[in-house]
């Protein structure tokens, strides 16, 4: 009928490029010297599964690791989706206070340029007293019986005691309620006795 068809080869070149990557991050708290779970969901977004993903983590305090991943400089660590599952920030021994993680999931699809995105991870560790300071005795005008005036007094604590600002820290309430401050000249402290 006039008609003539033919095959013919046509080359297709789809050029990748690199979809904005998911992070989500949530604060986390708790007591010094425990190991904090840390919640961050990190992933490509790309449905034909060819983008490879990055996590870094940055900012950690001062001596503190990470459950998993691998540290790459101080206070710094690479990680991979897997490493995500369970992972837990474990602070220096003693350490408490307040720290943002900079954290940061960057994706790349092959030849494509990486697209990043970034947020900050809020950790609070709060301070935990082990052994709280108390007084374990006490001893009036060494022991005398007559106490109607009260000369010296003795007091015995259960641990070292370090007073930060004597003319302060150190004064007596009496059944009223008042409070007499005493002169840092008035008294001593001994450390091997804890009195």
């Amino acid at each position: 009928d006039g008609y003539v068809s033919n095959e013919a080869f046509v080359s297709i070149q789809v050029t990748p490029v690199t979809d904005d990557p998911r992070l989500e991050v949530e604060r986390t708290t708790g007591p010094q010297d425990t190991e904090l779970p840390l919640s961050i969901s990190a992933d490509a977004m790309d449905i034909d599964g060819s983008e490879d993903v990055v996590i870094r983590i940055q900012s950690l305090p001062r001596g503190a690791t990470l459950s998993a991943g691998s540290r790459i400089a101080d206070g710094q660590y690479q990680l991979n989706v897997d490493d995500l599952a369970d992972l837990k920030l474990i602070p220096a021994s003693g350490w408490s206070g307040s720290a943002n993680l900079d954290v940061e999931v960057t994706a790349t699809d092959q030849t494509a340029p990486p697209v990043s995105k970034q947020q900050a991870l809020p950790v609070d560790v709060e301070s935990v007293i082990v052994d709280p300071l108390s007084v374990s005795d006490f001893r009036v005008n060494r022991g005398e019986d007559q106490r109607s005036l009260l000369h010296t007094l003795e007091v015995t604590f259960n641990q070292d005691t370090w007073i930060a600002d004597p003319s302060s820290d150190v004064f007596i309430i009496d059944i009223d309620g008042n409070e007499t401050r005493l002169d840092p000249k008035r008294f001593d402290y001994d450390k091997q006795s804890h009195t």
